[in-house]
C-alpha cells in the first residue's frame, strides 16, 4: 500500500506526457549581432561573428555548416579592436593586462561591442608529484597487451597556487598527456586516465546545499576562484587514476624518449568563468533540470555582448610538465629483472 501511495500521485505526470503538440509561439524579434571571442594572451585577437535565429532555424556555429543547414554568419560585418582605447590593426596579439574592446558593425544586424580584460598568468609551483603503479609487464605477459610493454598507473600531484590580494580572480585547470618516442622501434601511447574531480574540493565550491542534497557533483566543472584563498595561497591536490601506458616494442630504452603530462592553469576572465558556470548549471544543475521539464523558468542565457549575445572572454595560462620517463621506465625494468 506504501508503495502505491508514492505511485498514484505520479500518474496524471505521466498521462500529460503522451499529450503534446509542435506550435510557434509567435515572438516577434529582430536578429542581432553575436560576438564570440576566447583571447588568450600571446595569440591574436580573433572574434567569430554570427546573428541570432529561431530554434527551429536550424542549431549550427559559423564552423559547422553542411549543405543542409542555414548559414548563420554575416558577410557585411566590420569589426574594429581597441587595446586600451586605442585602435589596434588586425591580428593583433593579446598580451596580459590589456583591456580589449571589440566593436562589430553591419548594416543588416546592427552594432554589437564587448570589453574583456586578458588577466595574468598565475603563479604555480609543484609541490608534490606521485606515480604509483598498479600493474606492468613486458610485451606478452598481459591478455590485453599482447604485442606490448604497458605500464597501469595512478598519479597524484600537489599543484600550488599564489593569489594577487587586490582583485578577483578566476581559474581553470586541465592536463593533457605527452609522450616523444615513436620511431623505428614502435610506438609508445599515454592515456589520460580518469581525473578524480571529488578528490579536490574547490571544484565543487559553485555548488550549492540544494544542489548538492539533489546529487549534483562537479564532474567535468575544472574552474574555480579565490574567494577561499584571496590574497593567500592554495595548494590543488589532483588525483588521476587507470593512467596506462604501452608500447609495441623491443627495446623501450632506446625508443623512450619523454613521456609525462602538461598541467596547465589558466587565469580566466569573470566572463570565462560565469558562462562555463552558466553551461554547467542547464546541463548539470537542479534548476536546469527543472527548467528542462517546465518545474521552474527558463535559465536566461548569460553574455558580456550589448546585444546580450555571445560571449567574449579572456585567459593566460601558465604550465608545468611532468616528467614520468624515467618512472615508467623503472617500473618496466624491475619486470625484466624477475
Amino acid at each position: 500500500m506504501a508503495v502505491l501511495n508514492r505511485i498514484l500521485p505520479l500518474l496524471p505526470a505521466l498521462a500529460l506526457t503522451g499529450c503534446y503538440e509542435n506550435f510557434s509561439p509567435g515572438v516577434q524579434s529582430e536578429p542581432v549581432l553575436c560576438i564570440n571571442a576566447i583571447v588568450t594572451a600571446g595569440n591574436p585577437v580573433e572574434p567569430e561573428l554570427s546573428h541570432t535565429w529561431y530554434y527551429t532555424d536550424g542549431s549550427n556555429t559559423p564552423w559547422q555548416n553542411d549543405q543542409n543547414e542555414p548559414d548563420h554568419s554575416v558577410a557585411d560585418a566590420t569589426v574594429r579592436i581597441y587595446i586600451d582605447g586605442h585602435p589596434m590593426p588586425e591580428g593583433y596579439t593579446a598580451a596580459e593586462g590589456d583591456t580589449i574592446r571589440i566593436v562589430a558593425e553591419s548594416r543588416t544586424y546592427g552594432s554589437a561591442e564587448a570589453t574583456v580584460t586578458v588577466p595574468h598568468a598565475p603563479a604555480i609551483t609543484l609541490e608534490g608529484c606521485t606515480p604509483r603503479a598498479t600493474s606492468y609487464g613486458a610485451a606478452g605477459d598481459h591478455p590485453d597487451y599482447a604485442m606490448m610493454d604497458y605500464v597501469m598507473f595512478d598519479l597524484n600531484v600537489e599543484l600550488r597556487i599564489d593569489d594577487h590580494a587586490a582583485t578577483a580572480d578566476y581559474f581553470r585547470f586541465y592536463y593533457e598527456p605527452v609522450s616523444y618516442g615513436t620511431n623505428e622501434h614502435g610506438i609508445e601511447v599515454l592515456s589520460r586516465g580518469s581525473f578524480n574531480y571529488d578528490a579536490e574540493p574547490i571544484f565543487s565550491e559553485h555548488i550549492g546545499v540544494f544542489e548538492s542534497v539533489t546529487g549534483s557533483d562537479s564532474w567535468g566543472f575544472t574552474f574555480f576562484s579565490d574567494r577561499q584563498f584571496a590574497g593567500d595561497s592554495y595548494t590543488l591536490r589532483l588525483r588521476l587514476t587507470n593512467i596506462s601506458y604501452h608500447a609495441i616494442s623491443v627495446d623501450y630504452d632506446e625508443r623512450l624518449e619523454h613521456c609525462g603530462f602538461l598541467l596547465t592553469l589558466a587565469s580566466v576572465s569573470e566572463s570565462y568563468y560565469k558562462w562555463c558556470n552558466y553551461i554547467w548549471q542547464c546541463e548539470n544543475g537542479i534548476v536546469g533540470d527543472m527548467s528542462n521539464v517546465g518545474f521552474a523558468p527558463p535559465m536566461p542565457g548569460y553574455s558580456n555582448v550589448s546585444t546580450g549575445a555571445g560571449i567574449v572572454a579572456a585567459q593566460t595560462p601558465s604550465q608545468y610538465y611532468i616528467d614520468l620517463t624515467d618512472f615508467i621506465r623503472s617500473t618496466l625494468a624491475s619486470d625484466d629483472s624477475k
